[in-house]
């Protein structure tokens, strides 16, 4: 799993009620697990590794990481089955200790080829960086230096000599890697650098004696350690509806394998509007004008409700298209949940399944790095293609795979973001739930297939005009999307009528609340209803009674709320 919250909130009250005896194990970074927790995750955050003090440290008796290896231990010894809940960053030491059991390993939340097939890279602005401060610690760092200049000098025929280099000489690049690390005071032998953190997962891969594989390009250098042979010996189980097809060679990698898969019965209440003609990719995202007066027009419609009821709007994007169109302040006036894409919230959460409405700003295209991969190469672009492309825009934008594998690749992401707040609330289970997606990519067959929605093509731009009063005309989207918007907000609309009309009936107890009168400031309020929509909803709550009452001199049928109808 990808964070102990979900660990803690998802799977382990599950064992514990099956009466699985089981442990949730927590790096030493997490609050209370060490007293030193706060420093060593600080030093992780900045890329500076921290040293190991935990044979020297006065503390180790009543440390809580310490107990929880020992726990592990006796899990370990013990002949009963266990189950160990832990993040991908731990699997290594917790499979040290139980290797010799044949473990089950569950995967979820996560890619699999991020376990099976890690990867680590460094730009070559870096690297020389990296070159020359590892040169002014002298002899003291010179077999790192060494490997430093072989890396910054690669080709595919210099792999070996550099696989060969680390394995003769492991134990002092080890030892000079020792005195970069900082202990918890921010103390360190000699002065760290960013870019050791490549050197160390490099020689730890070809310690690993699986397959390494090279890329240089896109100015930077990065491996990819194919571990899959320690997995082998294991069940794995691995957790996810939409693999990508880095997953798939990892699966294929392992072994034998059956797929289970399960039906998803379609649901009405769960609606995605595909926006056909916008801006999609990043940088025309990020400085599309119109695309941002599209989305104003669209927040438009449900900003009074959100505004009223205190409901966020779930916005996914690219982090430079939500900090530039933050500047532009296009949500102005709506309070966002924001979840850049290829974030840790962007798959598996159910935290946002509250979230009635959600906005998903372009297609999210990988950078082209990321194709440099084993996986990709079958699908790679041949050699003279490519020369071809560099020859024709040397510093332009390059594609190693076909648009097709591109666009895989990124519905794959589509399809998990729309899936975040397609799940049912627990307050609402019944309540219909909205996505609005921009982008040209067809995912109407996979989010059918993955959790029943359904997709609703239509295009934007002939609208706006109308909408914004300029000339008449239809506006099927704007009108499907107001329906929709108003099917979506009605349980927070009704929840927030009953907590109004309750305040004014407490501190009111005597005197009658004209029905009209408190339709109409509600109204003026959500706006999405008009003030008989909220009459009707006034009355499933509350019961009215009508009575005459003299107004200019005359008597008029008037109705006020008299009280609450019982449950």
């Amino acid at each position: 799993m990808q964070s102990y919250e979900r660990l803690e909130n998802n799977y382990h009250p599950q064992l514990v009620e099956a009466n699985v005896p089981t442990l949730i194990f927590k790096g030493k970074t997490q609050e209370g697990l060490c007293i030193h927790s706060r420093k060593y995750k600080k030093l992780w955050n900045d890329k500076t590794p921290p040293k190991n003090e935990c044979d020297k440290c006065p503390e180790s008796e009543n440390c809580q990481y310490q107990k929880q290896l020992s726990d592990l231990s006796d899990f370990s010894k013990s002949k009963e089955g266990f189950c160990v809940l832990s993040t991908e960053k731990n699997f290594n030491k917790v499979y040290s200790e139980i290797k010799d059991l044949n473990p089950v390993l569950i995967i979820d939340d996560i890619s699999l080829c991020s376990v099976v097939m890690p990867e680590s890279e460094i730009t070559s602005y870096d690297l020389d960086s990296l070159i020359l401060h590892l040169q002014k610690q002298g002899t003291r760092a010179q077999k790192l230096h060494e490997l430093a200049l072989m890396l910054k000098d690669y080709t595919k025929d210099n792999e070996i000599e550099i696989i060969t280099f680390i394995t003769l000489n492991d134990g002092q690049l080890k030892r000079e890697l020792q005195q970069f690390l900082t202990d918890n005071t921010g103390t360190s032998v000699l002065p760290s650098h960013k870019g050791l953190a490549f050197l160390s997962r490099l020689i730890l891969a070809v310690n690993t004696n699986g397959s390494l594989h090279f890329y240089s390009d896109f100015n930077r250098l990065k491996i990819v350690s194919d571990e899959s042979s320690k997995f082998k010996p294991i069940r794995v189980c691995y957790l996810n509806a939409t693999p990508g097809i880095k997953d798939e060679y990892c699966i294929k990698q392992l072994g034998d394998y059956k797929t289970l898969k399960a039906t998803v019965e379609e649901s009405k209440k769960y609606v995605v509007f595909q926006i056909m003609d916008s801006a999609t990719t990043k940088d025309t995202v990020k400085k599309s004008r119109r695309m941002q007066g599209d989305v104003k027009e669209i927040t438009k419609v449900i900003k009074p409700t959100l505004s009223a009821t205190e409901q966020k709007l779930l916005v996914f994007g690219h982090s430079d298209v939500l900090k530039e169109w933050g500047k532009q302040s296009v949500f102005s006036g709506v309070e966002t949940a924001s979840e850049i894409y290829f974030g840790s919230n962007t798959r598996g959460t159910n935290d946002y399944r509250d979230y009635p409405i959600s906005l998903l700003l372009g297609t999210p295209y990988y950078p082209q790095e990321y194709f440099l991969h084993p996986a990709f190469e079958p699908h790679w672009k041949t050699k003279a293609q490519i020369k071809k492309e560099r020859e024709k825009n040397p510093n332009g934008f390059l594609s190693y795979v076909p648009r097709k594998i591109a666009d895989h690749e990124a519905k794959i992401n589509l399809v998990q973001m729309i899936g975040r707040n397609l799940r049912d609330s627990p307050d609402f289970p019944n309540a219909v739930k909205i996505v609005i997606v921009f982008t040209s990519i067809d995912i109407a067959k996979e989010c059918k297939e993955q959790n029943g929605s359904t997709v609703i093509k239509t295009n934007i731009r002939p609208e706006i005009p109308i909408v914004q009063g300029k000339k008449k005309g239809k506006t099927p989207f704007f009108d499907a999307y107001r329906r929709a918007s108003q099917a979506a907000l009605k349980p927070l609309i009704k929840r927030f009528i009953e907590d109004n009309i309750d305040k004014l009936i407490k501190d009111n107890p005597d005197e009658p609340l004209p029905l009209q009168v408190i339709a109409t400031d509600l109204h003026e309020r959500i706006k999405i209803y008009d003030v008989e929509g909220i009459k009707k909803f006034i009355k499933e709550i509350y019961k009215t009674e009508s009575r005459y009452v003299e107004n200019n001199g005359k008597q008029v049928n008037t109705a006020f709320v008299i009280g609450k109808k019982s449950v």
